[in-house]
C-alpha cells in the first residue's frame, strides 16, 4: 500500500503539495519566499508547514515568520556555497533577523 499525500486546498487554489513545490522552487533561487499575511489560520499553517517540507526535502531548515502582515520564510544556512553567495541574501531577510532578534531578546 502507497502511503497517500495529505492534499490540502487552498483559497489561493493550490494543493498543499503545490504549495511545497512552489515555496521550495521560491527557496531554491534565492534562499527567501514570502507572501501576504493569509486571513485563514488554516492556510497560514499549511503554508509554514508546506515552507518545512520544502526545505526539509532539500536538506535544509527554515525560518518562518509573520511581520508587517506578510508571512516570510528564509533558509537558515544561505547562502552555503558559492552559487548562492553569488546570489546573496534576500534584501528583506537582514531587517527580518534583526527585527526578530530584537524582539526575541527584549
Amino acid at each position: 500500500m502507497q502511503p497517500r499525500t495529505r492534499v490540502m486546498p487552498m483559497p489561493t487554489g493550490l494543493s498543499y503539495d503545490e504549495m511545497k513545490s512552489a515555496i521550495g522552487d521560491a527557496l531554491d533561487a534565492r534562499g527567501h519566499v514570502s507572501r501576504p499575511l493569509p486571513a485563514c489560520p488554516l492556510e497560514l499553517e499549511a503554508w509554514r508547514r508546506a515552507a518545512r517540507a520544502a526545505a526539509r526535502s532539500r536538506g535544509r531548515s527554515v525560518r518562518t515568520v509573520v511581520d508587517d502582515g506578510t508571512l516570510h520564510a528564509w533558509l537558515t544556512d544561505w547562502p552555503r556555497d558559492d552559487p548562492e553567495r553569488a546570489l546573496g541574501v534576500a534584501p528583506e531577510v537582514g531587517p527580518l533577523l534583526e527585527r526578530t532578534e530584537t524582539a526575541k531578546a527584549g
